[in-house]
């Protein structure tokens, strides 16, 4: 990288959204904690959000994100919040919630980029093994059954990817580039929730791709029999390396 990761994250600061702020980055070395960027080979960025908890993200340096981790103390004890770990190429490989310490809710495990486990916990024991969510592929707004679809066409959601993907671009000015994968939640209301990585480059842009999902405008809900159901929608965002 041809800027430090130190100077990129605390620029990176001054543009984080008013919900959450970085508290802390550490950088690690072979014997933990340093103070020498040559030496790391990795750095450890916490967050704090507006409702409270903490969120810690393990990076590798001038690489995908390892691990990340929400807790609700700022001696970041007990894990309570989301959970995702990924392989060394950047890819998920486990997904769920914790509560005081203990797994709770939906857990996903993907083995080669797919869908293996899908098991809900309570209080750190399977509770029950689900079938896997049916994936809606109709877009055709005169069945009663389809997945969400984005308003005036999916062709105005790649306008509008691609009109923030070069805003971003322009003011970040990138300095590795990369394809990121997201996955997020379309709820009934057409709103979107629970953005998180699929498929993390590095956190300069990761950052950048989850703030252009969560800034989209509303669609409109998937359907079943009729009826509006939340919807998870996977979405790619590339994006090129400044040369400036």
């Amino acid at each position: 990288m041809k800027k430090t990761v130190l100077a990129i994250l605390f620029a990176t600061v001054s543009l984080c959204s008013f919900s959450q702020k970085i508290t802390n980055i550490i950088l690690v070395g072979p014997n933990g904690v340093t103070k020498d960027e040559n030496e790391a080979h990795s750095y450890i960025i916490v967050k704090h959000h507006k409702d409270g908890h903490f969120e810690r993200l393990d990076y590798n340096k001038g690489g995908p994100l390892k691990k990340l981790r929400t807790y609700r103390d700022t001696a970041m004890t007990v894990l309570e919040g989301d959970f995702y770990e990924y392989d060394k190429g950047g890819y998920l490989i486990t997904a769920g919630r914790y509560k005081e310490n203990l797994k709770t809710g939906i857990w996903q495990t993907y083995t080669n980029k797919k869908l293996d486990t899908y098991v809900e916990y309570r209080e750190d024991t399977i509770f029950r093994i689900l079938d896997k969510p049916m994936i809606l592929t109709s877009t055709d707004e005169n069945d009663d059954t389809r997945a969400a679809i984005f308003p005036k066409g999916m062709s105005k959601w790649t306008d509008y990817l691609q009109r923030m993907i070069v805003r971003r671009n322009t003011v970040m000015k990138n300095k590795i580039g990369g394809k990121v994968i997201l996955n997020f939640t379309i709820t009934t209301k057409g709103e979107i929730e629970n953005v998180y990585l699929f498929k993390s480059v590095g956190y300069f842009i990761d950052e950048d791709a989850i703030e252009i999902i969560e800034k989209s405008p509303r669609w409109d809900a998937a359907l079943i029999d009729g009826k509006r159901v939340d919807f998870e929608h996977q979405q790619s965002i590339s994006f090129a390396v400044s040369r400036r």
